[in-house]
């Protein structure tokens, strides 16, 4: 486990961002866990944690000159994207930030569009959690149908739940739209959540057992 990764476990359990018990994901699953990130967009001092971690994981995987802009699928993409955008600029790394809506706007400036524009650059996708991954595929071919390139996904936790290749150690998505194949970032993983909760004082095992059998379950359906 990287010291951001371990810091940023401790902080979504510290703000209960990170919660147990029974929850249904939105792939249907049955879940002992849940990742509530939305618990983190109710202030500027959250929102400007959350950016920072996101904006420390780019400069330490050294991938902030792969890409020209921050792209976040709506809904929750949004203030990530922008906050990391804001973050990033405190660290003197000046990055654009893009977004959808959910509907075509007929008026105004009109589009699906909000922010910078995609045609002829790269793209890093930013999103909280990864489950089934339908969600970023199809963020990604809405920016390759507006003429960006992605680039990249970074995310907050890998549920590990996704069936990915691997190429040089990375998980990868396939992108049907291309035909090609992004890397998959995240500032931490299913393991480091364990580790971090095996390793805390008076945790119940019987929790972390718990997320190790679903994984387990995850693991079989997707063999």
């Amino acid at each position: 486990m990287t010291s951001l990764a371990k810091e940023f476990c401790q902080e979504m359990l510290a703000r209960e961002v990170l919660r147990f018990g029974d929850f249904t994901l939105k792939s249907g699953r049955q879940t002992p866990y849940f990742f509530q990130f939305g618990e983190m967009f109710k202030n500027g001092r959250d929102l400007s944690t959350l950016g920072d971690f996101y904006a420390r994981a780019i400069l330490e995987l050294n991938i902030e000159d792969s890409f020209d802009v921050l792209y976040g699928a709506a809904y929750k993409g949004i203030p990530i994207a922008v906050a990391t955008s804001i973050a990033l600029y405190g660290h003197g790394v000046l990055k654009d930030a893009s977004f959808n809506r959910k509907e075509m706007k007929a008026h105004g400036e009109g589009g699906w569009l909000i922010g910078a524009e995609l045609a002829q650059r790269k793209v890093l996708i930013l999103d909280d959690v990864i489950t089934d991954g339908e969600q970023k595929l199809e963020a990604a071919r809405l920016i390759e149908s507006a003429g960006g390139e992605v680039k990249g996904i970074l995310i907050g936790l890998d549920r590990a739940e996704a069936s990915l290749d691997s190429v040089d150690g990375l998980p990868h998505f396939q992108i049907s739209v291309s035909g090609g194949s992004v890397p998959l970032y995240s500032i931490a993983h299913f393991d480091d959540v364990v580790a971090l909760l095996r390793d805390s004082d008076g945790f119940d095992e019987s929790i972390v057992q718990s997320m190790l059998d679903y994984q387990t379950s995850i693991m079989d359906d997707n063999a």
